[in-house]
């Protein structure tokens, strides 16, 4: 049985755990907007698209991480994820894969890597 979790270089997407090298289900967290501004009757607006972020714990699968790594060879790829939301559904969306600058690592395992994505936009 795959996740919910999907990522693609088009529409049609792969299950994390159904890729060559399978990735377990990441940890994820959910922003409505990319900042705030503080109105001027003291209320707060979100601005920006909505951003979320896939954490993967710890794990020596150099392979998995090299899987997801393919999707985003350079500092920042144009892909599509299935991904949760706050609200517990799942949507798919068209956004910006940040890889991070700096990977963290200890005696060969990934102390949790860390995925961002931005500019989502839904697709159908």
């Amino acid at each position: 049985m795959t996740m919910g979790y999907k990522i693609g270089l088009t529409t049609t997407m792969t299950a994390l755990d159904a890729l060559a090298s399978p990735l377990p289900i990441p940890n994820f967290e959910w922003q409505d907007a990319q900042d705030e501004i503080i109105l001027g009757n003291g209320q707060t607006r979100g601005i920006g698209s909505p951003l979320a972020r896939w954490t993967f714990a710890l794990s020596e699968n150099v392979a998995a991480r090299n899987a997801l790594k393919a999707f985003c060879p350079g500092r920042s790829a144009e892909v599509y994820i299935a991904t949760q939301r706050n609200d517990g559904s799942f949507a798919n969306y068209s956004v910006t894969m940040h890889w991070p600058l700096t990977e963290n690592k200890e005696n060969g395992w990934d102390m949790g890597l860390v995925i961002e994505f931005t500019n989502l936009v839904v697709i159908p």
